[in-house]
């Protein structure tokens, strides 16, 4: 085998293997230190707990044809989103996208952590307080059941905004 060979053959190893640690699908798992074996499947749809930039609602599809939706009084939008995950991190890419009503959304990023077990026992503490906390069966395959995120605006000038989105 010649050199230029064997480079070829260890580029293409190389640029298959970092092609593939991209490409996320149903099955894709993250870092999750209180879940049961560590990581837990992140895959699926969210909502986010409160309107962004105005009354705006937003939420998202995390599958392998990404998609998001953001609602308004008269104002309404479906988009397309590319994501990927790497141990604990998911980031979101949103594509600009025309909407109803002469309006665009505009191509942002957000960055999304799995919450942590305090930040979940805060939150469950504070929203059932007075309820009856009874325990259900769970999945074997755990999921992540929300996401603390912040969004990033391409827009100059325009904040940055947190909230945390919950499966669907």
């Amino acid at each position: 085998m010649t050199s230029r060979t064997i480079i070829g053959l260890v580029l293409g190893l190389f640029l298959g293997l970092a092609g593939g640690a991209t490409a996320q699908d149903a099955s894709t798992m993250v870092l999750v230190p209180d879940a049961p074996g560590g990581s837990a499947l992140v895959s699926g749809c969210y909502q986010a707990d409160r309107a962004l930039y105005g009354a705006n609602r937003f939420s998202f599809c995390l599958e392998r044809r990404g998609s998001y939706s953001v609602r308004a009084q008269g104002v309404r939008c479906e988009g397309r989103l590319d994501w990927r995950a790497s141990g604990r991190d998911v980031t979101i890419d949103l594509r600009r996208q025309s909407c109803s009503g002469r309006m665009a959304w505009a191509a942002a990023t957000i960055t999304c952590r799995p919450r942590g077990l305090i930040d979940l026992i805060l939150s469950e503490i504070f929203k059932n307080q007075g309820q009856n906390n009874e325990r259900v069966l769970v999945p074997d395959r755990p999921q992540v059941g929300s996401l603390r995120c912040t969004y990033r605006p391409s827009v100059p000038g325009t904040p940055n905004a947190t909230f945390v989105a919950r499966r669907m």
